[in-house]
């Protein structure tokens, strides 16, 4: 398992045996498939290893972010996958923020992105 943080939101991700798959506790199936697809393919673009196990993402909104999986999301989950597979040796303890592109590159987050009004 591994703990990354995005955008107001917090992301633990759980690699085990089983039969290969990829669900996000509580989102619907097509925000599901989207960010699987997007992560997937900025890893393998990278030349990371996907899992051919199961794998499980809970993402926990902050007191300001909605339940939505927007693309900030992408990356904290990325990071998360390869922690939790073991390919890196833990997921760092920073926040991650950053839109992650099909090719693994890192962008800064779109002005679309969910925001914290300054107080």
């Amino acid at each position: 398992s591994a703990l990354a943080s995005g955008h107001d939101a917090s992301v633990a991700v759980h690699v085990a045996p089983g039969l290969p798959g990829f669900d996000i506790v509580g989102a619907p199936g097509g925000q599901v498939r989207a960010v699987r697809d997007r992560v997937r393919a900025a890893l393998l673009a990278l030349g990371w290893d996907w899992p051919q196990r199961r794998i499980t993402v809970s993402v926990v909104p902050g007191p300001s972010a909605g339940v939505q999986l927007w693309p900030g999301l992408d990356l904290p989950i990325a990071v998360g996958v390869l922690a939790a597979s073991g390919q890196l040796e833990s997921a760092p303890s920073a926040v991650l923020v950053g839109t992650l592109g099909l090719d693994g590159s890192v962008a800064p987050p779109s002005a679309h992105l969910p925001r914290k009004d300054p107080a």
